[in-house]
């Protein structure tokens, strides 16, 4: 709570009007609204999942802490070089990135300790991996790593290092280029449309930036686990920048977006209506979708197991509304120049894709019990219970 305040308080050096300003402001409202509502449900309590006792195990250490503190410093430095020696982050779509960090310095640096010295205290597992880093630094490779607990933070760190850049230079940007336009918003269809759909996008944007940056035992939003599968980190990675564009750009899988929704139905207008109303439930679905993660929002990761919001009817609500809404917005089997099957074919690839995602993301949970139980109940008592009773019969 302290430190969402402190947040409030800086991000007024930044521009009113700056989509950093935006991010930095939203983020911490979040910050506040979970972090107080989840407060209020355990009364204080400190979650069994985050690996934290409910009392201190051992004394304060300042010599673990600093050695945490160390680990971190190896772990940025690890990344940082990562990012000067790859060419794409010296792209200027990386700029809100930069500044994104150079704001964040100096709570990572007033606040590390503090928390080191807090959970350190506390955590059931002791020698955690930036405990172990600063060690085997402090000893010149002297003492131990313990092999799965360092994999797991590789891991860990490397998915945030790579999508944390990604959703802050996108939440940045369309929030400079669409926000201002709010205030004009046209209530009809297309407005309407127009600003659920940005507004949509921007909140999906600003829980995954939340998500990624406090990865913290303290809020019970550590990582548990990454997929541990080639398949996984594929199918999940191509949907991305630099690859995404690479593909359905200008190079292979080009697709002639030149149909709106909105210009084909003009001719029928209960059609349209009734089109427009599903986009709207699509994009509703979605918004639910993301809302429900809370700050636990990662790509490949397991954080908790979510099942509250649109996750009590399916167990794919986001992908499920995100590519139905696709369909629906670019109508690709509607084309002007001949392109309909083949942005159809696209299209389909890309639900290919997004059912592998789904699939090794299902295949990574069914390992905790969690999950395999709301798996289970799912299947019985889910939206697609009838399809799924007629596949185990067909069995």
């Amino acid at each position: 709570m302290t430190a969402a305040a402190f947040t409030l308080a800086w991000s007024f050096i930044l521009r009113p009007g700056d989509g950093l300003f935006a991010l930095a402001v939203a983020g911490s409202v979040l910050l506040i609204i979970v972090a107080t509502g989840e407060a209020l449900i355990l009364r204080g309590r400190v979650r069994a999942s985050s690996g934290l006792a409910q009392r201190p195990l051992r004394g304060v250490s300042l010599a673990a802490t600093f050695q945490r503190c160390l680990g971190l410093l190896i772990t940025l430095a690890a990344c940082a070089a990562v990012y000067w020696l790859l060419p794409e982050y010296h792209d200027a779509f990386y700029g809100p990135y930069w500044r994104f960090l150079r704001f964040l310095g100096p709570f990572v640096l007033l606040l590390a300790p503090i928390y080191f010295r807090w959970t350190g205290a506390r955590q059931i597992d002791e020698e955690d991996a930036y405990l172990q880093l600063g060690r085997f630094a402090l000893t010149v490779g002297r003492s131990s790593l313990d092999r799965r607990t360092l994999v797991l933070h590789v891991t860990g760190w490397v998915i945030r290092a790579f999508f944390l850049p990604l959703m802050v230079s996108y939440f940045v940007q369309d929030a400079e280029s669409t926000i201002p336009s709010w205030g004009h918003v046209s209530f009809n269809e297309v407005g309407v449309f127009q600003f659920g759909f940005h507004f949509t996008y921007l909140i999906d944007l600003l829980v995954s930036v939340v998500g990624y940056t406090l990865t913290l035992r303290i809020l019970d939003t550590r990582i548990r686990t990454t997929d541990p599968t080639l398949l996984g980190w594929v199918v999940t990675l191509i949907c991305y920048r630099p690859i995404f564009p690479l593909l359905v750009g200008s190079v292979y899988l080009k697709v002639n977006n030149e149909v709106s929704w909105d210009a084909e139905l003009a001719d029928y207008p209960v059609l349209e209506t009734v089109w427009f109303l599903a986009i709207i439930a699509t994009l509703v679905v979605h918004l639910a979708t993301m809302v429900s993660f809370g700050l636990r929002f990662s790509n490949l990761t397991h954080r908790g197991i979510i099942t509250n919001g649109p996750y009590r009817f399916t167990k794919h609500p986001g992908y499920i509304a995100k590519n139905v809404s696709w369909w629906l917005i670019w109508m690709p089997f509607i084309s002007h120049s001949g392109w309909a099957l083949r942005n159809s074919c696209v299209f389909l690839l890309t639900n290919g894709v997004y059912y592998l995602r789904a699939k090794t993301e299902e295949r990574h949970l069914m390992r905790d019990p969690l999950y395999a139980a709301y798996s289970a109940w799912i299947d019985q008592h889910g939206l697609f219970r009838a399809w799924w009773k007629k596949k185990v019969a067909t069995n």
